[in-house]
């Protein structure tokens, strides 16, 4: 259902990503309801002071800034993008919001659907998120459409304490830029559409209309 839209090599890649840095992640820390502007996110980026951010904002943006630092050297020693390192990017960007940063959740989590109801996911071992991810990437026909779909399962099953959309976001950037196949960017005016089809995903548990809506919306790349 889902092609690869861009076939690049790893350094066009890699520029791309660092090229959209800035607005990566000020878009990501829009899942926390960070208030912070583009430029503000830039300036922070850039190690400038910005007083009327809050700390919590600061080290949000920093974390996440730490994170595509790590992933992109990840990569370029070429390393694999696997479980374990999407582990250890919960252990970066929750560092300061969770108990067990980069540890799968033990306890019970609710999210609060549009109609009300609880959307109320089991824990999942190790195990469990390994063999959830090997099911994807068998029954996917590309890597974005294992990429998009991986995204959204890992922000279902609620696999983390907390930051669970953030680190699956990021996670998900980097198995396009492991097979250089772009990136994917939720824009600022994208968030509330992709939410409501999130939620409705989370209650169905069909992730077809936003898969859909971000293969069609969300993936970028280099246009020659």
């Amino acid at each position: 259902m889902y092609p690869n839209k861009y076939n690049l090599s790893l350094k066009e890649n890699i520029f791309l990503t660092e090229r959209v840095l800035v607005a990566q992640i000020h878009n990501i820390s829009g899942f926390e309801n960070c208030q912070t502007t583009l430029l503000q996110t830039e300036q922070i980026i850039n190690g400038q002071n910005v007083a009327s951010a809050s700390l919590g904002e600061i080290q949000t943006i920093l974390n996440l800034k730490r994170v595509y630092q790590y992933v992109t050297r990840h990569i370029s020693d070429g390393l694999s993008v696997n479980i374990q390192l999407l582990k250890k990017i919960n252990s970066i960007v929750a560092q300061d919001d969770s108990l067990a940063p980069g540890d799968f959740r033990t306890g019970t989590v609710g999210v609060t659907l549009v109609d009300g109801s609880r959307h109320r996911p089991p824990v999942m071992s190790d195990v469990d998120v390994q063999n959830l991810f090997v099911r994807i990437e068998n029954s996917s026909h590309s890597t974005t459409e294992t990429t998009i779909r991986s995204m959204l399962a890992f922000m279902r099953q609620q696999i983390f304490g907390d930051c669970n959309k953030r680190t699956a976001t990021l996670f998900a950037n980097a198995m396009l830029i492991e097979k250089s196949c772009g990136v994917l960017e939720i824009s600022e005016l994208q968030m509330p559409y992709f939410r409501l089809k999130l939620l409705d995903f989370y209650r169905t548990g069909d992730d077809t209309n936003v898969a859909t809506y971000l293969y069609q919306n969300c993936i970028f790349g280099i246009d020659y």
